[in-house]
Formats: structure tokens, sequence, C-alpha cells
């Protein structure tokens, strides 16, 4: 059973121990054992930028996530006071709609008192 490992461009194979449970070591290449140790150490130098990569992004995220929530938080003040301007709004009209209607039967009562009086 052969791999293939694309850094390397190179096959291993894996040796299998024997019964004894006594692992047989190869001796790699000069060579070859350069560069592994180059490709080891270019991997190694990808990986830290990708990981600052990947903490710039989540610095960035976090900052997205911040000014959304007080944009957020500023749109349901507006909307708080926008709500207690309707309630007040309501409240005057029902008090305006009470009086017409507490005017409106003073009226009929004064004409059904003065239709009374003249029987």
């Amino acid at each position: 059973m052969a791999f293939f490992c694309h850094f390397l461009n190179a096959q291993v194979t894996p040796v299998q121990p024997k019964a004894s449970s006594v692992v047989t070591l190869r001796t790699i290449p000069p060579t070859q054992a350069v560069q592994i140790r180059t490709d080891t150490k270019n991997l190694k130098t990808q990986l830290e930028k990708l990981s600052d990569s990947v903490a710039s992004m989540q610095r960035d995220l976090n900052m997205l996530v911040e000014s959304l929530k007080s944009k957020l938080d500023s749109k349901d003040e507006m909307s708080e006071a926008d709500k207690l301007a309707l309630q007040t709004a309501m409240e005057r009209m029902n008090k305006a709609y009470s009086t017409i209607s507490n005017m409106m039967k003073k009226m009929h009562d004064t004409q059904q008192s003065i239709i009374g009086n003249l029987k």
C-alpha cells in the first residue's frame, strides 16, 4: 500500500511491524531529507500567514457585528420614541372623542328637556 504526499512529490511506503513488534526504520536520502525540511518550513510559514489572516478576519467580523448591534439598538430607540408618540396621539384622540361624545349627550339631554317642558 503506497501513499502519495503532494507537498513532497514522493511516494512513502509504510513499513508493516513484524510479529515481534519491532519497527524497522529506513534511512532517507539527504536530498529528500532537505526537501522534506524545506517543505515543512514552507508549510509552517503558510500556516502562520493563514492563522494571521483568520485572526484578522475574526477581528473584522467582531467589529462588524458590534456596528450592526449598535445600529439595531439605535433603530430600536427610534422605534420606542415612535411608539411613545403614537400612544400619546391615540390618548389625545380618545380624549377628543370622549369630549365630543359628552357634549353631544348634553345637547341631546337639553333638547329632550326643552321638548318635555313644551308639552
